[in-house]
């Protein structure tokens, strides 16, 4: 009787790119899939080969699992559709920056990676900053800044995020309210 060894997952490894450099990446994804502001995820997920998948939350709140050739995103069942977004995205730049970049860009070979979304190291940076690059593209969003007077809740509503995403991203911007 053959048994096969189960594949040992890495954790994403950062990059180490500044914000400015995953911002262009995450944009030129968003153009090269043709992803506008506030369209569905989904579409962008299965245009790259993945999936999304519903869980209970238990101590899930967003992940991703990639094997040769496929990717799942794991959401909780009790969470909005706005945090569903960000979680998408998020995910996204996991797949993007710690699983393709680094496989293409920096020679790895990494077959199998999983993340899930908590912790606080340079790798969940890089995926925040890569979510609110690909949601919320700067030019954009500063035009629609301006154009609603700073209206926070206008913006987060154009882009499909929370406004706490829309106010993280205003300040990363050095935008004032």
């Amino acid at each position: 009787m053959i048994t096969s060894i189960p594949p040992t997952y890495e954790t994403p490894t950062p990059v180490d790119l500044p914000r400015a450099d995953i911002s262009a990446i995450a944009e030129n994804v968003r153009k090269k899939v043709g992803y506008g502001p506030g369209d569905p995820l989904e579409p962008v997920v299965v245009k790259l080969g993945g999936e999304i998948q519903y869980v209970d939350a238990g101590d899930d709140s967003g992940s991703i699992v990639v094997e040769p050739g496929r990717f799942w995103i794991c959401l909780p069942n009790d969470t909005s559709l706005v945090r569903d977004r960000f979680t998408i995205a998020h995910e996204l730049g996991h797949y993007v920056l710690h699983y393709l970049y680094q496989n293409q860009r920096n020679h790895r070979n990494i077959a199998y990676l999983r993340a899930q979304r908590y912790g606080s190291d340079q790798a969940e940076f890089e995926a925040n900053w890569f979510a609110a690059a690909f949601l919320m593209p700067a030019p954009l969003f500063r035009e629609m800044f301006k154009q609603s007077h700073k209206n926070l809740y206008a913006v987060a509503q154009y882009f499909a995020v929370s406004p706490q995403a829309a106010q993280v991203r205003a300040e990363s911007l050095n935008l004032r309210e």
